[in-house]
């Protein structure tokens, strides 16, 4: 049928007798080297009997590969056509955009140094996802970048299901992270150009959770007092709040205020 980046029209042929339901199904397979990166549309119904049908699929993206079937519902059973293979078009498709990516902020669980985290990708946007996961860092926003090592901004990467053709669910466990206050959001990149600095048309990240690694008696700072990892005026404030009576939160048990080691 007719093509275009994002649709494809099919068409089919149902005979016989006792024929149900009647549609379409595409699959892309996954890679030959990894496994991964197959996705398919589940059964899309076009309608019921016999005859001649047709459907236009969409929400494809441009220049993929994608096998197709029709199939019937006869009884309790699902007869499939011969596979055929189409290519989207990569002319005309409506501009390069990135993945849509969201960071789960309420369901995130940090024990001692680690952090288990939830992630969902909506959209791949216009090519297929080559990596996602969770960046965090001690400023809010982490992103990534040139400048990462010295903003102290860490990828933890993910490639385990790559390329990614629709959307999914993923999670982590982002293990070793120093003490101190981090701020941590999801994001995916996909196969489009880097446009610019940002990557807009390829880079997109989720919103910020804040949490908090409360340092050991190995590895607190002397002083430390609200145990994000840095001596501060803040920490002079709440030592003050403490000594007037006023009560305080986030306090780190370990600071060890007066250097006696205890």
């Amino acid at each position: 049928g007719s093509i275009t980046g994002s649709t494809v029209l099919a068409a089919g042929n149902a005979t016989g007798a006792g024929i149900g339901e009647r549609g379409f199904y595409w699959w892309i397979p996954p890679t030959t080297a990894t496994h991964f990166g197959g996705s398919e549309s589940g059964l899309i119904p076009e309608g019921y009997g016999a005859g001649n049908f047709s459907l236009n699929l969409t929400g494809l993206k441009p220049g993929n590969k994608y096998h197709v079937k029709a199939y019937v519902k006869v009884g309790g059973q699902i007869i499939t056509s011969d596979e055929q293979l189409f290519t989207t078009a990569t002319t005309g498709a409506t501009g390069k955009t990135a993945p849509t990516v969201l960071t789960d902020t309420v369901n995130f669980t940090v024990s001692g140094s680690s952090i288990t985290v939830n992630g969902e990708i909506t959209d791949v946007g216009s090519s297929a996802v080559n990596v996602y996961g969770f960046i965090y860092a001690p400023h809010t926003a982490p992103y990534t970048g040139d400048d990462m090592p010295k903003n102290g901004d860490t990828a933890y990467a993910m490639w385990d299901k790559v390329p990614l053709y629709q959307g999914m669910k993923f999670t982590a466990t982002v293990k070793n992270i120093p003490p101190g206050k981090w701020y941590l959001r999801a994001y995916a990149h996909n196969e489009n150009p880097d446009s610019d600095a940002a990557q807009t048309a390829s880079l997109s990240y989720g919103e910020d959770i804040s949490f908090t690694i409360a340092c050991t008696p190995e590895t607190c700072i002397p002083g430390d007092v609200n145990g994000d990892g840095k001596i501060s005026l803040d920490d002079a404030m709440l030592v003050l709040r403490i000594l007037a009576g006023i009560p305080v939160g986030n306090v780190n048990l370990n600071a060890d205020v007066n250097g006696n080691r205890s």
